[in-house]
């Protein structure tokens, strides 16, 4: 998964995450990747509208957006 956002970091693509919060709910969300650390990212959530942490673990899947997805939002 790691790799996966490094790579879309470098092209500087938006992707789409399904992601897990701690409490075990998930969600789907847009964002926009800025840092890579060791344990988490932190990103833009097109969703929130507000820069956030992630962390890789919670990451159930991943993928660039579309450009038909980014003229919809």
């Amino acid at each position: 998964m790691k790799e996966k956002l490094f790579r879309y970091w470098q092209q500087g693509l938006t992707v789409k995450m399904i992601y897990m919060k701690s409490d075990g709910v998930c969600s789907e969300r847009r964002v926009l990747i800025r840092k890579l650390g060791d344990t988490s990212f932190t990103a833009y959530c097109l969703k929130r509208r507000a820069v956030r942490t992630f962390h890789y673990d919670r990451v159930l899947s991943i993928k660039p957006m579309i450009k038909k997805e980014k003229l919809i939002i």
